[in-house]
């Protein structure tokens, strides 16, 4: 049989219990809720970042198209003049041989 004292003890115990529920379920809230802003703040923060990303990769693009045409432009200029140069050897080429076969001739 409980005695006055530690039937308040058990009321007492009891109301702590339900504060401490209560508490609990008040910080859930807020850790729920800060766990909801950080998501929103996550999801600005990537999306941020996908359209710094593409912005990035268009320049890139960009860049790398003038660059290809920079190059193919001077691989042009550089095969004109290899071929130029081909033809100068060539000419000299021919000319030994003509030299040769009128020494052997003459």
């Amino acid at each position: 049989m409980a005695t006055g004292w530690q039937e308040s003890v058990r009321e007492i115990l009891d109301a702590a219990d339900k504060i401490l529920d209560r508490i609990e379920t008040v910080d859930n809230r807020i850790v729920n809720e800060e766990l909801k802003q950080l998501k929103e703040e996550f999801a600005a923060f990537k999306a941020e970042l996908k359209e710094e990303f593409a912005a990035f990769k268009a320049e890139l693009k960009e860049e790398f198209a003038a660059f290809k045409a920079e190059l193919k432009e001077e691989f042009a200029a550089f095969k004109a003049e290899m071929k130029q140069e081909f033809a100068v050897f060539e000419a000299q080429i021919r000319a030994e041989v003509d030299k040769l076969k009128e020494a052997k001739f003459a």
